[in-house]
């Protein structure tokens, strides 16, 4: 069975990162797209790494050496429970690969086995990228023992097996949860949805709990411990074994391996039924024939393109979170008072000025444009046979996006203005500039995802969160959003202003000869 759990997590993994397509394909614009999505990824872990080893380097410089083990395991729980928490369940329980994999001459074990070790591979290479460069800092300024080093290079392979179970198990409860309801994705999604308010409420809770950041800085080693110990209770059994608590990271290393063991073992047992049961669907028994009606191209295209967004609830939480993030922070905001938060910065006026351009930021994150066409997967046929202008079809796309986008915004522009006292001019950069923003990565998203198209694929979670087209978009935000908030911390009054002025006329006209060079694609040459 060891070979078939090898081979078929080799299948896995090839599969999830385009290895097969760059290595045999004949077809150079699919090995350019697998070699752009690799630099990509690349370029995302450089970043992940780089923030690792700076924030590192910044408590060992502000005396809080001891707290770098813990911030590294805190980190890389969170980054692999986020990146699992929504694609985990539906991964694991894919009834249509099943299908396709049990008529092979393999044990239903070997599946399961080499479904959880593709995602624990994955995850144990986050958790290296996050603690590699952390303890190599750690290890330069401090000089630990060999007990440092062996338990740091054990973690790596232990730290991703606890958040993933429970990612992964939550995930499946949401689906369950789901499946048992009428309409099970949208039901997914308000339960998704809920969740991730609540965790990021529970977490943005202790941060405002405290007092200001920079006064309190030669307490923020116990800080980071304590609240720690009150989030994530395990992370203490590592923290005390990295400081040569021996019995407390055996301790750890059983309750990871053990419970992610029983998990396993749980999975295989029901794993058919639980397939079936999270891939079932409701029928209406109530259908009735109705007067046919006709409407333009337009919108007939824009409601089918918004169907097919509610139905994938990864889809919707990998494309929204931006913008749940935007409501939450404004309300944060309005029930903390600026005070408060320019107080845990150490700043007056931060929030004021630097709310626009967390708002941009946010909004360059949330792009449901860039897998908009991949989406299409092997219907896109039917897009390019249809009599339809390129432009219509991007609008239509570009279109769910602005839905999505503009509820959201409204909300917290419209909290934020009562939460912040600002100037005219600066109520017309906290309005303008997010929208600027919101624009750009509509257009942007259309632009990549056309020379990036992921036709192929077996779930959405592979285009969602793993297409090349996804992950450059988000770079390039990235890259769009970060040169204000630069302007943030170099400039104040008139020149801050007259710059957002700049940035956002840079923004509109890069916009609008983005959309004009989208509508003259041609339709038939994206494949």
């Amino acid at each position: 069975m060891l070979n078939e759990i090898k081979l078929l997590t080799k299948v896995n993994i090839c599969n999830s990162f385009g290895i097969n397509e760059a290595r045999f394909s004949k077809d150079k614009k699919k090995r350019r797209n697998v070699i752009i999505y690799g630099s990509a990824f690349l370029f995302l872990a450089l970043i992940i790494m780089l923030y690792t080893a700076v924030l590192s380097a910044v408590l060992i410089m502000e005396n809080a050496s001891e707290a770098v083990p813990m911030f590294i395991f805190i980190i890389a729980t969170a980054i692999i429970f986020i990146f699992s928490v929504f694609k985990s369940g539906r991964a694991l329980f894919n009834m249509k690969t099943y299908e396709r994999e049990i008529v092979l001459p393999v044990k239903p074990l070997a599946i399961v086995i080499s479904r959880l070790l593709s995602m624990y591979i994955f995850n144990a290479l986050l958790a290296a990228i996050i603690a590699v460069p952390g303890s190599i800092i750690y290890a330069v300024f401090t000089a630990p023992g060999l007990s440092f080093y062996i338990t740091m290079i054990l973690g790596i392979f232990l730290i991703p097996l606890l958040p993933m179970t429970i990612a992964t198990a939550l995930g499946a409860v949401v689906l369950a949860a789901a499946s048992k309801m009428k309409h099970k994705n949208f039901a997914a999604i308000i339960l998704s949805m809920i969740f991730t308010v609540l965790v990021i409420a529970l977490s943005l809770s202790f941060s405002f709990s405290g007092n200001s950041i920079i006064s309190n800085i030669s307490e923020i080693s116990s800080a980071i411990i304590t609240q720690a110990e009150n989030i994530y209770p395990p992370s203490v059994l590592f923290y005390n074994g990295v400081f040569g608590d021996a019995f407390a990271y055996a301790m750890f290393a059983v309750i990871s391996v053990g419970i992610f063991a029983v998990f396993t073992a749980i999975v295989q047992w029901k794993f058919t039924a639980v397939c079936s049961a999270l891939n079932t669907s409701a029928s209406k028994k109530d259908y009735v024939m109705h007067e046919l009606s006709k409407t333009s191209q337009l919108k007939a295209l824009y409601i089918k393109e918004f169907r097919r967004y509610l139905a994938s609830n990864i889809y919707v939480m990998n494309t929204s979170i931006g913008y749940v993030l935007m409501v939450i922070l404004s309300v944060m905001i309005l029930i903390f008072g600026a005070e408060k938060i320019n107080g845990l910065f150490g700043i007056d006026r931060f929030i004021e000025t630097a709310v626009p351009v967390v708002l941009a930021f946010m909004c360059a994150f949330s792009s449901t444009t860039a897998s908009a066409i991949s989406m299409e997967g092997k219907q896109w046929w039917i897009v390019k046979s249809m009599p339809v202008a390129a432009k219509k079809v991007f609008d239509s796309k570009i279109l769910v996006n602005l839905s999505v986008a503009f509820p959201f915004y409204l909300i917290s522009v419209i909290i934020l203005s009562i939460a912040l006292p600002m100037s005219l001019a600066g109520y017309a950069v906290l309005i303008i500039l997010p929208l600027a923003y919101i624009f750009f990565i509509s257009v942007l998203g259309i632009t990549v995802n056309a020379k990036l198209p992921l036709l192929e694929w077996e779930n959405d979670v592979m285009v969602v969160k793993q297409s090349g087209a996804m992950i450059v978009t988000m770079l390039i935000g990235f890259a769009a959003a970060a040169l204000p908030m630069i302007f943030v911390f170099a400039f104040s009054g008139t020149v801050q202003t007259l710059s957002f002025a700049v940035i956002i006329a840079v923004i509109i006209i890069t916009t609008a000869v983005l959309y004009r060079k989208n509508n003259r694609i041609v339709l038939k040459r994206i494949e």
